[in-house]
């Protein structure tokens, strides 16, 4: 039997899934059909897990839930958050709602304005034309959706044109000379 104590945290679960919140945000684990050997005891501020058999494998599987548990309440402790910078002349980007779903246009250099969904995790701010902060509750949402958006306009290393994190340093190459 393991039990994993919370203090500021609601628990739920539906459907195969563990469910948290807090005043950051919900997050959920996802228990696949494996865990059927398991037993999950909720409180409103602990989880207990009982198995059945002791066996390396359910031991395994369990250390592996527990693990991914309290990887769950490290994201909602502390919230992620990415400040993406666009360098060049003419390029900017906004946000508008488009049937109820966030989305951002960017001018960046095609011959038509981009329109990009955001996710419904992430969490937008536009601090100027060319500065845009995200917070998300889940890492791996937040850096993918940061560097798609980078994918989008690779940096230019000769001319400084791109996105850039606020945090990394621009270093331009020098060009040829006449």
């Amino acid at each position: 039997m393991s039990v994993i104590y919370l203090s500021t945290f609601y628990i739920l679960f539906y459907k195969k899934n563990l469910i948290f919140s807090n005043k950051n945000g919900i997050t959920f684990v996802y228990l696949s059909n494996i865990v059927r050997n398991m037993q999950f005891i909720l409180f409103k501020t602990s989880v207990i897990i009982k198995y059945k058999f002791k066996n390396n494998k359910i031991i395994d599987l369990r250390d592996f839930l527990i693990n991914k548990i309290n990887c769950v309440f490290y994201d909602l402790f502390y919230l992620k958050n990415i400040k993406l910078f666009l360098s060049g002349i003419g390029f900017r980007l906004w946000h508008f709602l488009y049937k109820n779903n966030q989305n951002i246009a960017l001018k960046i250099g095609f011959s038509k304005d981009l329109c990009i969904k955001i996710p419904k995790a992430v969490s937008v701010v536009f601090l100027k034309p060319t500065l845009i902060f995200f917070k998300c509750l889940n890492n791996t949402i937040l850096t993918q959706f940061a560097s798609f958006l980078c994918f989008l306009k690779k940096r230019d290393i000769y001319k400084g044109k791109g996105f850039f994190y606020s945090n990394s340093k621009i270093i331009l190459k020098i060009g040829k000379r006449n």
